[in-house]
């Protein structure tokens, strides 16, 4: 790890951070299209066929729904390239800090491209993003780097107490059924879990490392860092599944994806402060993470809060949907 381009960790949490909320957008976005074609389609006396979209894909009769949809999903697979190329050049925390700098880029999309209205308050929400994103990013630039190995038994014990109060909040909540608590618990899941993925990249490319060589690698070079590695990808799959379990449960989502931003900024800044000596708060990063906080707050409860009916994936689009009269 070279703390001389820690600035491109930051770097790319920024393209991850856009990539991922754009995803979001151009997901809604041909959801929107769909749900648009579907129904004209049916008042106009016919059957609709989505396989009959699907085939035509790549003719000149396909619908642009589709490519935007598709364009969406694949955008949503790339954390995983900039999340294992970012920990290469400087630690967690600096990748996932400048993450709702990327609710931007949604806020722009859904008012340039799918016209939304946005309320003169989400104004202030995107002005405390702004600045705390860029106190945090200069403060990560710019702090002197000190090397130093990770306590990596630290480390096991907080992820352990974390996963058995995430399986109470889940007994709990669920069996309370209430929405708002649902989204709150659920949120706070996911984006810890979330969080998790750069995390254990972090650690799985220094694991063994101290021992065979003083570099670490893009890739793990031992077989316990490996085990690491792989099991990063599934926290990624576990935090899209907890939120997806959330919404079947009518989970509140302005204040689930409002818990889920600010969890998954801030829990690696709490888990570093015990894991890695070197790694401080300073004033200024902390009235940083203040801003991105309140931020999120604010512009989640327009821009990033898609109500359930909205979450329809293509996956669960019924492939003949008749005209009923």
């Amino acid at each position: 790890m070279s703390g001389s381009l820690a600035w491109l960790t930051v770097l790319y949490g920024v393209i991850n951070s856009i990539a991922i909320h754009l995803s979001k957008a151009m997901q809604d976005h041909g959801i929107r299209l769909f749900k648009k074609n579907r129904d004209r389609v049916i008042e106009r006396g016919y059957t609709y066929s989505f396989a009959h979209d699907m085939r035509g894909l790549f003719s000149k009769k396909s619908h642009i729904y589709m490519w935007i949809y598709l364009i969406g999903v694949i955008l949503n697979q790339t954390p995983i390239i900039w999340g294992t190329i970012a920990t290469r050049y400087g630690r967690a925390p600096y990748f996932t800090s400048v993450f709702p700098l990327g609710m931007l880029v949604l806020f722009i999309y859904s008012k340039k491209v799918m016209h939304d209205h946005i309320p003169k308050l989400q104004l202030y929400g995107i002005t405390a993003i702004l600045a705390g994103t860029v106190l945090i990013g200069l403060e990560n630039i710019l702090k002197p780097y000190r090397s130093n190995e990770l306590n990596y038994n630290a480390a096991w014990i907080v992820i352990c107490i974390f996963f058995f109060f995430a399986l109470v909040g889940i007994f709990i909540s669920t069996k309370i059924g209430t929405p708002a608590l649902i989204g709150i618990v659920f949120g706070a899941i996911g984006g810890v879990m979330g969080s998790l993925d750069p995390i254990l990249k972090d650690i799985s490319q220094e694991y063994g490392v101290s021992q065979i060589s003083q570099v670490s690698s893009f890739f793990p070079i031992t077989t316990m860092g490996w085990i690491i590695f792989l099991i990063s990808l599934l926290m990624g799959s576990f935090s899209f599944f907890i939120t997806q379990w959330a919404y079947s449960l009518d989970a509140k989502a302005p204040l689930m994806i409002s818990f889920y931003n600010t969890f998954y900024l801030s829990f690696p800044v709490l888990l570093y402060l015990i894991i890695d000596s070197t790694y401080h708060m300073t004033i200024l990063s902390l009235f940083g993470l203040f801003l991105n906080i309140i931020g999120v707050v604010i512009i989640s409860r327009h821009v990033v809060a898609v109500h359930r009916e909205r979450q329809v994936h293509l996956i669960r689009i019924p492939v003949e949907i008749p005209n009923i009269e």
